[in-house]
């Protein structure tokens, strides 16, 4: 009799009792496989501004690694023979006020610009992320601790302190990294803690625990991995601001010093009025090369954000 009742289907009230599936978002982490890594990837491809921004952004890197070979002169060389020469076949681009090739120090400027952009980013992501996984997955006074620090950081005018730090350790590009980095981790940090606090209560966070994985290999091997599509996304926008920061603090006289070639000082040494008027070859090539860097991060930034969208990728989107 019981085998025949163990042979019989489901009744309707056992199968009321069973409850729904649980979906795919809620049992599973957000982690990309090999299928949605493809379909994140078909969907940046279909966001034109996003790949015309990488293949821009592409060509600035080869630009600044390539800088010796690309650049025509020396840019720190002067000619007092030359002195705010307009361009000319010599000159592409002019010279400024000292006779220095204008062209050659925007190749070489590329480098100073991205490099601050992708250290600086870098290191506050390290500490962001870092303190975003304790806060978010140890929660308690770990977490009100880092998160009150963090609150203290925000409160600051970050540009306003970045100033008074290169004032006081002397203006140059290593201070002007660390000071972007020791400032602007308190995004990423809030960032990581809100994606860490919506996984550390899934399946496989408990799936984990379960077999005896520690508590730090849980957070930084298995909750920290499904964090990194807004992480990428923020750092896209970050070495935007980087770099922007970088040039406002060349152009005040905090940046990179004279020899070193930088955007932001190229538009310094023009900011006279008669330079604005009669001598356009001095900023307008900073200024362009400049927008179309920042613009091209950001278009990137834009495509990453919509590629990477957890939601639209596991719906196939």
């Amino acid at each position: 009799m019981q085998m025949g009742m163990q042979n019989l289907p489901d009744s309707p009230g056992r199968r009321e009792t069973a409850g729904p599936a649980p979906a795919l978002s809620e049992t599973q982490p957000r982690k990309l496989g090999g299928r949605n890594r493809g379909r994140a990837w078909r969907r940046f491809l279909r966001h034109r501004l996003a790949v015309t921004g990488l293949i821009v952004i592409i060509l600035l890197v080869l630009m600044a690694v390539l800088a010796p070979v690309l650049s025509p002169l020396n840019p720190n060389a002067i000619d007092l023979r030359a002195p705010l020469a307009a361009p000319s076949a010599q000159h592409l681009l002019g010279t400024d006020a000292v006779g220095r090739d204008l062209l050659s120090r925007l190749i070489f400027g590329g480098r100073v610009s991205l490099s601050v952009g992708f250290v600086a980013v870098g290191l506050y992501l390290v500490i962001g992320t870092v303190l975003g996984v304790l806060a978010g997955f140890y929660g308690g006074a770990v977490d009100m601790v880092i998160m009150r620090v963090t609150d203290a950081v925000m409160c600051f005018p970050s540009l306003i302190v970045i100033i008074v730090i290169v004032s006081i350790l002397g203006p140059g590009i290593v201070n002007i990294m660390l000071g972007i980095g020791l400032l602007r981790w308190p995004e990423i940090c809030r960032l990581v803690r809100g994606q860490v606090l919506s996984l550390r209560d899934r399946d496989f966070v408990t799936a984990a625990r379960a077999v005896g994985a520690p508590e730090t290999r849980i957070a930084f091997r298995h909750v920290l991995p499904n964090t990194l599509s807004p992480i990428l996304v923020a750092a896209t926008f970050g070495v935007a601001n980087a770099i922007l920061t970088e040039a406002g603090l060349s152009f005040l006289g905090l940046g990179v010093q004279p020899p070193t070639a930088s955007w932001g000082g190229i538009l310094n040494a023009a900011q006279q009025l008669s330079a604005l008027a009669d001598r356009p070859w001095m900023w307008i090539p900073a200024g362009v090369l400049l927008s179309v860097t920042v613009l091209a991060i950001n278009f990137a930034g834009d495509g990453l954000r919509d590629a990477l969208d957890p939601h639209m990728v596991l719906e196939g989107g």
